[in-house]
């Protein structure tokens, strides 16, 4: 039998006895938080966010379907992000209606993704979702910027793009992304030689000069959806998105008087906020009959 002098085997039992169980915690403590970034450990499923009063409190994300202010679907999140959850959002509503689906998807610029664009069109429903940067172009914010991306003109036929100088930006590189939902997206990478410009402090934060990333299909989801917003139908749809959800959202909050969930876990969270839910759509069916 060998033994380790004293002084190793003082080092391989503090491995043993404090080291490892703490190594042991931190994976097991991974494992809980998956691909959030916190949890709380009075409610592991719960995420922290920020407050409006920029405080870190944990809780849930919730997204909400309405019409005529009436909650139709409802779905909860353990992340901040919105842009890949509208999906399995609407892929709930078909799951508890049997199939179905509305005739068209009306949201704020959180959800206008080539993915969610893309699925809109697989499924045949009108996109009325706005996309980053929609309000800067109808009111032409954007066009004050003058280095606002949007004032980056692309020309297809050479495949280039040029700047608000008119200098010539080639095609770098073309990167293949997938989203969280494993939805792939060809994004184009296009750099110019800015040296010389008298703007380029102004145009970029690196001094090798600016780069403009193009995703061919978004944009042309984009121009689809920016006609379809600016129809005469869709500003009627963007003016009543607002009243129609964000009412929902005060009246539990404030007249209700629901501000925090009082069961734990995801699941119980879930069935709590349909109640809630259901306790809204009652009294609005009972206001309307009346």
């Amino acid at each position: 039998m060998y033994i380790l002098p004293g002084k190793y085997q003082s080092a391989v039992n503090k491995l043993s006895n404090k080291y490892l169980p703490k190594l042991r915690q931190y994976e097991q403590q991974e494992k809980i938080e998956g691909l959030r970034s916190s949890y709380s450990k009075t409610d592991t499923d719960a995420t922290f966010f920020r407050n409006k009063t920029v405080q870190l409190l944990p809780g849930y994300n919730i997204i909400i379907g309405t019409e005529e202010q009436i909650i139709v679907n409802y779905s909860l999140h353990q992340k901040a992000s919105e842009t890949d959850k509208f999906i399995p959002h609407m892929e709930k509503l078909k799951r508890i209606t049997n199939g179905g689906k509305p005739n068209r998807a009306i949201g704020d610029g959180t959800y206008g993704s080539d993915e969610n664009y893309n699925f809109l069109k697989k499924e045949k429903i009108e996109s009325y979702l706005k996309y980053p940067g929609f309000y800067q172009e109808v009111t032409g914010a954007a066009k004050k910027k003058r280095f606002n991306r949007i004032n980056f003109i692309y020309k297809q036929k050479e495949d280039k793009i040029y700047c608000p100088e008119g200098r010539e930006m080639l095609l770098r590189e073309i990167e293949e992304v997938k989203t969280d939902n494993g939805y792939k997206q060809q994004i184009r990478k296009y750099k110019g030689n800015c040296r010389g410009c008298k703007y380029l402090s102004v145009c970029s934060k690196s001094p090798g000069g600016r780069t403009v990333q193009l995703n061919k299909k978004l944009e042309k989801y984009k121009r689809l959806t920016k006609k379809n917003l600016c129809f005469p139908l869709g500003i009627e749809l963007r003016k009543k998105r607002s009243v129609d959800v964000e009412t929902v959202f005060g009246d539990i909050k404030l007249n209700q008087g629901f501000r925090r969930f009082n069961l734990r876990g995801l699941e119980k969270v879930n069935a709590e906020f349909g109640l809630v839910a259901m306790a809204h759509n009652i009294k609005k069916v009972g206001t309307m009959i009346n």
